[in-house]
């Protein structure tokens, strides 16, 4: 914050504590000290109880968004590992598949003694 910033928040704070103290003033030339409890007490609960409830709101609100946001990441984390692992899979038959005709051209040529030997017999 700029030195700017700073003295403005503090005219703004002169402003309102100006404002409650303006309000007091009138409630003691009005009705007596005595009696500034009945407004001020309950002003000061209520808005209080106000203010917790609006920030709880928003706090669970974040939470909830935050919660949704971590479920719809890990599904795609399952989904992508899903994916990988088929595609892993796929190319791993592929290749299986592929030596597996290697060998059996391979013994073929020598011979014939590959997996199907017992023709052979």
């Amino acid at each position: 914050m700029s030195s700017g910033d700073k003295s403005s928040l503090s005219q703004r704070g002169k402003m309102v504590g100006g404002f409650c103290k303006h309000v007091l003033e009138s409630t003691n030339d009005a009705l007596g000290s005595q009696f500034n409890w009945i407004y001020f007490v309950p002003l000061i609960v209520i808005g209080s109880f106000f203010m917790l409830n609006l920030v709880l709101g928003v706090l669970s609100g974040e939470f909830s968004n935050e919660r949704n946001r971590v479920e719809r990441r890990m599904e795609f984390q399952k989904c992508r590992f899903r994916a990988m692992f088929q595609t892993a899979m796929v190319s791993y038959l592929d290749w299986i598949t592929q030596a597996e005709l290697l060998k059996l051209q391979s013994d073929s040529k020598r011979g014939g003694y590959g997996w199907r030997w017992y023709k052979n017999l």
